[in-house]
């Protein structure tokens, strides 16, 4: 399993919105995606504050795949633009892939913690990327486990009992210190 994120901890939202892949070509770019890289399954994820490129691949992975990824869907972009946004990005292997992704499911990494609505976007961008014909059974078995981890995070932490806002944290913060 590997991620190729793009998220609010890395970039501004304005970067993230430059990475996002173009809707009414999105079908066709990820299979176009899915095979110029080898990748055996795929599953693309974007939110208002990530872009995420799931993939289950045993092919060699490149030091310099985000910029690739990032050509073949945004072939207008500037190259100096194209390496700025690639430099935010984060490739992520095997269990730490995992992790990341039980996170995002579970709301530990994002702008308002606690909040349920990832959930919901994890399982329509994979029902996305199933019709499209992008994911198999590792995918479907690694969302099943999300979905289930994600769960019992909400089931047995107090994580979702109140969503908060980072930028809400930080301003307490500040105005503790006058």
């Amino acid at each position: 399993y590997h991620i190729l994120t793009l998220t609010h901890r890395d970039a501004s939202l304005e970067t993230i919105g430059q990475a996002i892949v173009p809707g009414d070509d999105a079908p066709q770019m990820l299979r176009t995606l899915k095979t110029r890289f080898g990748w055996d399954e795929l599953l693309y994820v974007a939110t208002c504050n990530r872009i995420t490129f799931l993939f289950y691949s045993q092919a060699p992975l490149g030091n310099d795949l985000a910029d690739k990824v990032l050509s073949i869907i945004h072939p207008d972009l500037s190259a100096q633009v194209l390496e700025n946004i690639a430099a935010q990005m984060r490739l992520l292997h095997g269990a730490e892939a995992v992790r990341h992704l039980f996170e995002v499911a579970g709301s530990m990494d994002s702008l308002v913690v606690g909040e349920r609505e990832i959930i919901r976007q994890l399982r329509e961008a994979y029902d996305r990327s199933r019709a499209w014909g992008l994911t198999g059974d590792h995918l479907r078995l690694l969302m099943r486990f999300t979905i289930e981890t994600a769960k019992e995070i909400y089931t047995h932490t107090g994580i979702g009992q109140k969503a908060l806002s980072v930028v809400a944290l930080a301003f307490a913060e500040m105005q503790k210190k006058h």
